[in-house]
């Protein structure tokens, strides 16, 4: 019994999650102010200035505005390539990126894979 609740506990940690593009995120020189988690502008004004960038886009833990998630770093896992994610805008179910950051994953033609996205501590995505 021991064993199945830490193997739930496990998936629960480890999750297969849709990930997509939208090219808005691709926009070096956009403001932080038109994303749900524009409370960040202050410390990352531009999209450019996060440090995971072009890693950066929405994920399902964002509701809205201010949301405590803003800032969230996830890992994700795709065919063997990973790569650090700041989420920073809702994108209703899964993680949305920019072209660029998927294009390291997968090609753009697929339109959304789905990958393994694992959330970790936000110092590694430097915020």
């Amino acid at each position: 019994m021991k064993f199945i609740a830490a193997a739930f506990a496990l998936a629960a940690v480890v999750a297969a999650t849709d990930v997509r593009f939208d090219p808005i995120y691709n926009t070096p020189g956009e403001s932080t102010d038109v994303v749900a988690c524009s409370n960040l502008a202050d410390q990352f004004p531009t999209f450019s200035s996060f440090p995971t960038y072009p890693s950066i886009g929405g994920a399902q833990a964002i509701s809205g505005f201010a949301d405590p998630d803003c800032g969230t770093c996830y890992n994700i896992t795709f065919n063997g390539k990973s790569q650090l994610f700041t989420a920073i805008d809702v994108a209703g179910d899964g993680i949305v990126t920019s072209e660029t950051s998927y294009s390291a994953l997968a090609d753009p033609a697929t339109g959304e894979i789905n990958a393994s996205v694992v959330q970790v501590d936000k110092s590694l995505c430097g915020m």
